[in-house]
């Protein structure tokens, strides 16, 4: 076990975190954490899972070994200090590296000034080091937020288009109010309790969490109520994946499917969006989570968002249901939904 940083995206207040535990869980991982900031998660975890973790989160944005953790003084520039030890990691290759300074949460620092003392110290303990910033094998990372300067050996980074080309706009089939990548995945990531757990959504509109899904190598169903968005579903999954897909055309509330799901994970129709009319959303809710009961096995858990407090909504107690947690998501200026885990 080495002592590790994970970046988070910051996208929402308390998602991030959470969901990167999560993940973690998925590869045996629990361990106790630091969260700084908001912004830096650091514990101790298994060299291996970096790429795994960071790749797989939605809202990781890199991973690495952590060297330092300094508490920052207020009025007085961040100073880099390492144990020479920690950075002979690296081993004893001829290799060529760069620094990289990243500040997260506003933090006030100076690049360059950051990144020249690093290289020196490094350069100063490493004699069979050279400097290439244009490719090196190496990146040294030192993180600042406003509280904090971590130093470490970046060993996972997470591609800045990764779901850009997965985005809402960007697929073949589209329809309006459609769940966005990031978010999709979270969910799936919230919900399962091992990599090899089968996922239902049973609201799946252009298909967002079982594209997600079955790209993380969950098997995976997809289900929706109109022909024509349950085939512009097929056509999105197809596109994207090219394997293993399930989709099928139904009613959430009368699935055509018995006991079988280890994760049921959904964001509902609201609104104008709705593809069940005549129904009032805490109806609607209530007649799906009756359902889901019936297919989730034992152990299973439920990922859905609500458009306000699920207590505003439905009895959950009274379906014998319990919340695990609950997160607030931002999904624009105006539009805010709840985040919502619960299992029997």
């Amino acid at each position: 076990m080495s002592l590790s940083y994970f970046i988070l995206s910051g996208e929402h207040p308390s998602l991030p975190f959470s969901e990167l535990k999560s993940v973690c869980g998925l590869y045996g991982v629990n361990i106790d954490w630091i969260l700084i900031d908001g912004r830096i998660a650091v514990g101790y975890s298994p060299k291996a899972v970096h790429h795994e973790v960071c790749m797989r989160a939605a809202y990781v944005k890199e991973a690495g070994l952590a060297f330092s953790i300094e508490a920052l003084q207020p009025g007085r520039a961040p100073k880099i200090g390492i144990q020479e030890d920690l950075l002979q990691v690296v081993g004893d290759k001829t290799a060529s590296f760069k620094t990289e300074a990243i500040k997260l949460g506003g933090a006030k620092a100076n690049r360059v000034e950051l990144e020249k003392a690093f290289s020196d110290q490094v350069l100063c303990s490493l004699k069979n080091l050279k400097i290439s910033l244009e490719k090196p094998d190496i990146v040294f990372t030192c993180i600042v937020t406003p509280s904090t300067l971590v130093t470490g050996l970046r060993l996972a980074q997470k591609p800045i288009h990764y779901f850009t080309g997965r985005r809402a706009g960007m697929r073949p089939f589209k329809i309006p109010s459609a769940l966005q990548p990031k978010l999709a995945r979270c969910m799936v990531n919230m919900a399962v309790k091992t990599l090899q757990d089968t996922v239902l959504d049973p609201f799946a509109g252009s298909g967002s969490i079982p594209l997600e899904a079955v790209l993380m190598n969950h098997p995976a169903v997809g289900m929706e109520l109109k022909t024509w968005i349950t085939n512009g579903m097929l056509a999105n999954i197809r596109h994207y994946d090219g394997g293993w897909e399930m989709v099928v055309q139904g009613d959430a509330r009368h699935p055509p499917f018995r006991e079988g799901f280890d994760a049921i994970v959904t964001d509902p129709p609201y609104g104008r969006s709705s593809t069940i009319p005549g129904k009032s959303l805490s109806r609607l809710l209530e007649d799906f989570l009756n359902t889901s009961l019936q297919l989730l096995r034992r152990g299973g858990k439920i990922c859905i968002t609500l458009p306000s407090e699920p207590e505003d909504l439905i009895d959950l107690e009274g379906l014998g249901l319990k919340i695990l947690e609950k997160h607030t998501v931002y999904i624009h200026k105006n539009l805010t939904r709840f985040l919502v885990v619960m299992s029997r």
